[in-house]
């Protein structure tokens, strides 16, 4: 529905199942060293339009020159209307642990949603956090501690996925 021009993107393709955070790690390694200026992380588990997601975090950098853009489940405007009441509790609990740790606040500490200028992957040794679910709320605290970098937020409609969460 929404064609690529030729050598816009780029995907890279496991030969093996590295878990969550290696997979993110190898991927941060692939394009860290190519003549690219960001890198954009979603999820392909359909809790949220990943088109529009894109899009909107690619338009906010573009109005905001940001280094860092995440998506958030719990910012102004976003849809958690199909997420479940105790995960939001507990992502709002995260989120003041992730304002302690790392002195930045944010409206959705956990979100793996992420478009970043590739410099931010010079900065933060990425490579020393979790191999697992645990990698995204680690960067995120890297992220925040990183008082150079500009962050924004935008919001983002978000549901449960089909698949039980194993957290």
């Amino acid at each position: 529905e929404n064609p690529t021009p030729v050598d816009s993107c780029h995907f890279k393709l496991n030969q093996q199942n590295f878990g969550y955070g290696d997979s993110i790690k190898s991927g941060f390694d692939f394009f860290r060293n190519r003549p690219i200026s960001h890198v954009l992380v979603l999820h392909s588990d359909a809790q949220t339009d990943n088109y529009l997601l894109a899009k909107s975090l690619i338009e906010s950098y573009l109005r905001t020159s940001s280094d860092v853009v995440l998506g958030s489940r719990f910012s102004a405007g976003s849809d958690v209307a199909g997420y479940n009441q105790l995960r939001t509790v507990g992502n709002h609990f995260f989120n003041i642990l992730t304002r302690l740790a790392s002195g930045h606040s944010f409206s959705d500490a956990g979100t793996a949603m992420i478009l970043l200028q590739k410099h931010c992957l010079e900065l933060i040794d990425y490579n020393s956090l979790s191999s697992g679910w645990k990698f995204h709320p680690q960067l995120n605290i890297k992220i925040g501690s990183l008082r150079s970098l500009r962050i924004d937020e935008v919001p983002m409609k978000w549901s449960d996925s089909k698949v039980p969460s194993s957290v």
